[in-house]
């Protein structure tokens, strides 16, 4: 980096102005490194430079902020990119770089807020960013929340992945209302999607916290039928589900199973 460093202000020297472009490579690189400070300063000195940043030079920089956890002033980017950009505006891709940092460090009032915004501003979220606010509000246990994101997103006519679905379920499972994450286990194939077997885990998992072991039992041989390769960590759920119900003769009994 200090090579190309070197390269872009000879260039500047020789009388040769590069285009946005290659600010934008030489902001990536410094990112990519951690040298935050250089990067905002080339970012800063691009207009007087004669070049304007445009949304990936911003969107490369936010991304490197939030990859050292400096989501705050990431977000004090977004109204300065239309003061120093020639018609640049946040789009979809920057917004989802903050809201998917936001939503890791737990601050989902940020995140909808940004969410909501993006929307407002006229940028369509996608299913990544839809997915990111559903699984974070699902980590956080706001499984009324996840839902309501999972209605609005099918409401504006997109389409819900496995990923989707995994979030809402763990988020359900861990309000002991697996017989529901059940239900939207279904609904995956209507959507010409495969059930995984991430999905039966969250079932399996849910069931056994909850003392169901039948119904675990149940989406353990479901597994066997719909022709997925069941793993150890699958069986492990279970056995640990009747060891704990005090089901000891079942327990051995799958365990022997499984071994064989």
């Amino acid at each position: 980096m200090d090579r190309a460093s070197e390269l872009l202000w000879e260039m500047m020297g020789d009388g040769i102005s590069p285009d946005v472009d290659l600010f934008n490579c030489i902001i990536h690189g410094l990112c990519m490194e951690k040298r935050l400070g250089e990067a905002g300063e080339l970012l800063n000195r691009m207009p007087r430079l004669g070049c304007a940043p445009d949304v990936v030079s911003y969107t490369v920089f936010i991304k490197g902020l939030c990859a050292v956890g400096n989501t705050s002033l990431a977000i004090e980017l977004l109204p300065k990119m239309t003061v120093d950009g020639v018609g640049c505006k946040p789009d979809m891709v920057t917004y989802n770089t903050l809201i998917v940092a936001l939503c890791k460090e737990g601050a989902m009032d940020t995140a909808s807020t940004l969410f909501e915004e993006m929307t407002r501003m006229g940028v369509a979220p996608n299913v990544i960013s839809d997915n990111c606010i559903i699984h974070g509000h699902s980590v956080l246990g706001h499984w009324k929340e996840a839902i309501r994101i999972f209605k609005e997103m099918v409401d504006r006519g997109m389409s819900p992945d496995v990923v989707t679905f995994g979030a809402l379920m763990k988020s359900l499972c861990k309000q002991e209302k697996t017989s529901e994450a059940h239900k939207l286990l279904h609904l995956v194939a209507k959507i010409g999607e495969k059930p995984d077997t991430i999905l039966y885990n969250t079932l399996l998992d849910g069931y056994c916290q909850e003392g169901h072991i039948d119904e675990a039992s149940k989406v353990l041989d479901s597994m066997l039928s719909n022709g997925l390769e069941v793993k150890v960590h699958s069986y492990t759920i279970v056995i640990s589900g009747y060891s704990k119900n005090q089901s000891m003769v079942e327990a051995v009994h799958l365990f022997k199973e499984n071994a064989t």
